[in-house]
């Protein structure tokens, strides 16, 4: 009898991909996020997009998603006026030592609010740039 229902689970896992969530790696001056996406066709995909000089990042997990996130899951969305935005960077610039060289370089830049919609959660990150991989 669990020999029968083992075979079912797995006939059944083996049916449909099992997604790996986001995952984050910091390299040097950029992090990389890797996250499962839902396309078009129904099928998942993976993407990896590397962000440059990054103030601030946060994650929030989703129930579900709706239309307009699910479809524009491949595409990085970017927005150079928020909320968020404007809070971190005015805590960045109140908190940065002026005189350092790195805090000029930055202070020059101008930052911009990006969002990626993961199959099991949404990422936003505020960063100088964005590349997809």
């Amino acid at each position: 009898m669990a020999l029968r229902r083992r075979e079912r689970f797995q006939n059944c896992a083996e049916g449909r991909r099992l997604t790996r969530g986001v995952r984050f790696e910091k390299k040097d001056a950029r992090l990389l996020v890797e996250y499962d996406y839902e396309s078009s066709s129904a099928r998942v995909s993976r993407m990896r997009v590397s962000f440059f000089d990054v103030l601030a990042v946060g994650y929030r997990e989703m129930s579900f998603a709706t239309d307009a996130e699910r479809k524009g899951a491949r595409e990085v969305r970017c927005v150079s006026e928020s909320h968020w935005l404007d809070d971190v960077v005015s805590s960045w610039r109140r908190t940065a030592v002026p005189g350092n060289g790195q805090y000029s370089m930055r202070l020059r830049k101008s930052f911009k609010h990006y969002t990626l919609f993961a199959l099991d959660g949404r990422v936003d990150v505020v960063a100088a740039s964005c590349h997809t991989l």
